[in-house]
C-alpha cells in the first residue's frame, strides 16, 4: 500500500562515471603492455536514428577513458548475405579486442538476427550474444558477463543491495537481458521467480518480491499496487514513446513504495555502456597476457 515515502533513485550516471574512472587505468596499462589501445569495433546496418544516438554515446565513453571505436555503418545493406560478408571482412581486416553489432537490425534481416551475430568472433563477443557465448553462459564458462546483466547487478551493488536470501522477481526472459540475468542471479544466493508481461499472476508474483528486476519493453508496466513496501525496483525496460525514452515502471506510483528505483533514462542504460566498455578492456588484457 503507498506511503508517504519516496523511493531514492539510483544514479546509474554516477556509477559509471566510477567504472570508468577505473577503466582509463587499465587501457593505459593495457597500451603501455603492448603499445595500442584497447580497439572496439561497431556495425551498424541502416539508419537508425536511435542505433546512431546510442553509438555516439559510446564513442564519448570510450574517448573518455581512451578507447578506440572503429565503426562501420551500412547504411545501404539490406540483404542478409551481404551483411554477413561485410561483418566477417571487418572483423578480419581490423585489429580489434571487442566487437559489437548493434541492434535492432532493418526489417528485411531481421529474421536473420541469429546467424548474423554468429558471424562475430566469439572471442570479440563483447555483447555475449552468440550462440557460443549464449551456451557458456548457461555453462558458467563466459569470458566476460553480458552488459546489461552486469550493470544491473553493479547497480545494486552500489547501493548495498545484498540478493542472498532475497526473493528476486525477474520479468522479462529476453535475449538481451532475461536470459543472462536469469542464468547469472541463483550465484548471488537470490530465491529467483521469472515471469514475463503475460504471466497470469503476475501481480501475486511481483507483491511477494524483495527486488523487481524488469525488463520487458512494456511502458508503465509495473505499477505501484503491484508491489509491497520497501521493494527495490530496478527498471532495465526501453521503449521509444512521445519521442522519448520510457522505462516498464511507472516510477511516480512506485516511487510512494519502493525503497530504491532506478530511473530511466539515468538507470541501468549508461552503467551498461560502462559495462560493454570493461569487457572491451577486459578482453584486451586477456589479449596481452597471452
Amino acid at each position: 500500500m503507498p506511503t508517504s515515502n519516496i523511493a531514492r533513485r539510483m544514479d546509474g550516471n554516477a556509477v559509471a562515471a566510477t567504472v570508468l574512472q577505473r577503466l582509463s587505468g587499465r587501457v593505459e596499462a593495457v597500451r603501455a603492455q603492448r603499445g595500442s589501445a584497447p580497439r572496439l569495433g561497431v556495425v551498424l546496418f541502416g539508419n537508425n536514428g536511435s542505433s546512431l544516438s546510442y553509438i555516439r554515446k559510446k564513442q564519448e565513453s570510450a574517448k573518455m577513458v581512451g578507447i578506440e571505436v572503429v565503426l562501420l555503418h551500412q547504411e545501404d545493406v539490406t540483404d542478409a548475405a551481404v551483411a554477413k560478408e561485410e561483418l566477417r571482412a571487418f572483423q578480419e581486416n581490423e585489429r580489434l579486442d571487442g566487437l559489437i553489432v548493434q541492434l535492432p537490425l532493418p526489417s528485411s534481416m531481421r529474421a536473420s538476427t541469429r546467424e548474423i551475430l554468429d558471424v562475430i568472433d566469439p572471442s570479440l563477443d563483447v555483447d555475449c550474444l552468440t550462440s557460443v557465448c549464449q551456451s557458456r553462459l548457461a555453462d558458467g564458462d563466459l569470458l566476460v558477463v553480458p552488459p546489461t546483466p552486469a550493470s544491473i547487478l553493479a547497480l545494486l551493488e552500489a547501493y548495498d543491495v545484498d540478493l542472498d536470501g532475497k526473493r528476486v522477481v525477474l520479468v522479462g526472459h529476453g535475449t538481451l537481458v532475461g536470459k543472462p540475468l536469469a542464468a547469472l542471479l541463483p550465484g548471488t544466493g537470490a530465491a529467483v521467480t521469472i515471469c514475463d508481461r503475460e504471466t497470469p499472476d503476475l501481480l501475486a508474483c511481483t507483491l511477494e518480491a524483495d527486488v523487481v528486476i524488469s525488463a520487458t519493453g512494456v511502458p508503465g508496466l509495473i505499477i505501484g499496487e503491484m508491489l509491497k513496501e520497501g521493494v527495490v525496483v530496478v527498471d532495465a525496460g526501453t521503449a521509444i514513446e512521445s519521442g522519448g525514452v520510457a522505462g516498464d515502471v511507472d516510477t511516480l506510483s512506485v516511487e510512494s513504495v519502493a525503497s530504491l528505483v532506478s530511473p530511466v533514462p539515468g538507470g541501468v542504460g549508461p552503467l551498461t555502456v560502462a559495462k560493454l566498455l570493461e569487457n572491451v578492456v577486459e578482453l584486451a588484457e586477456q589479449y596481452s597476457s597471452r
